[in-house]
C-alpha cells in the first residue's frame, strides 16, 4: 500500500456482520496472536481457529460482535477495527479464580471500573499503518460513548503497549489501577496491566 491519506479514500464506520473475516484477524492482532495461540487448543477435531473465532464472535451478546466495533475502511478495504461498548455492572460478575490465568488480571481490573465505555481491542492491518486510522477509530469510539450519555471512557493495557498507551494519554486518560500479569507467554512476570479513565467533561 502506498499513498497518503490526502489521496486515501478514508472512512469510520460501524462493522457488520459481513466483515467477520478481517475482523477476527484485526481481533487476533490487537492480541499479539493469543487468540489463535488459545482457540487452536480449543478447537475441536477439523475446526480451524478462524471458524471458532467466528462463531464467538457472531452472537448478538457477544463483547466482539461485528456491531460493537468500528472499522476503519481505506479505498474500500477494512484496514483496522476497535471493539467497545458500554460496560455495565452486573449484580453476580464471574468468578475470577474460574478464569484462565491470562485473563484474571483483565477481568480484575475491569471489574474495578466504573459503568461507561469500555475501549476493548484496537489494531491496524500493517499495510495501512501510519494514516491516522487509531486515531479516527478512538475518536469515534469516545464520542459515541458520550453521545450516548456514557460519562466515563476505561481501558484495560499491558504497560509495554506503548503506541497504544500514547494514544490513551493524549486524550487525557489516567492510570487508576494495576495488577501483575500472572500469565508469562507474552510478557514479563514483573510487568503489570493497567485500568486507565477518561472522564467526560462537566
Amino acid at each position: 500500500m502506498t499513498g497518503t491519506q490526502a489521496d486515501r479514500e478514508l472512512m469510520i464506520r460501524m462493522a457488520t456482520i459481513d466483515d467477520l473475516d478481517p475482523l477476527v484477524q484485526l481481533f487476533d492482532i490487537a492480541n499479539h496472536g493469543d487468540v489463535r495461540r488459545v482457540l487452536t487448543e480449543q478447537a475441536k477435531d477439523g475446526e480451524s481457529w478462524i471458524e471458532l473465532c467466528k462463531a464467538r464472535m457472531a452472537p448478538p451478546h457477544s463483547e466482539i460482535h461485528p456491531g460493537k466495533a468500528g472499522v476503519a475502511v481505506v479505498d474500500g478495504e477494512i484496514a483496522g477495527a476497535l471493539f467497545f461498548f458500554h460496560l455495565k455492572h452486573v449484580a453476580n460478575p464471574p468468578d475470577i479464580a474460574s478464569l484462565p490465568l491470562y485473563a484474571r488480571p483483565f477481568m480484575a481490573l475491569r471489574n474495578l471500573a466504573p459503568e461507561g465505555l469500555f475501549l476493548r481491542d484496537m489494531a491496524i492491518f500493517s499495510a495501512y499503518r501510519g494514516l491516522g486510522l487509531a486515531t479516527r477509530l478512538l475518536d469515534h469510539a469516545i464520542m459515541a460513548g458520550r453521545m450516548a450519555g456514557l460519562k466515563h471512557t476505561m481501558a484495560v493495557v499491558h504497560e509495554t503497549n506503548a503506541l497504544l498507551l500514547e494514544h490513551y494519554y493524549k486524550r487525557g486518560m489516567k492510570v487508576m489501577a494495576r495488577h501483575k500479569v500472572l500469565s508469562h507467554v507474552q510478557h514479563s512476570p514483573e510487568s503489570d496491566w493497567l485500568l486507565l479513565q477518561l472522564d467526560a467533561p462537566d
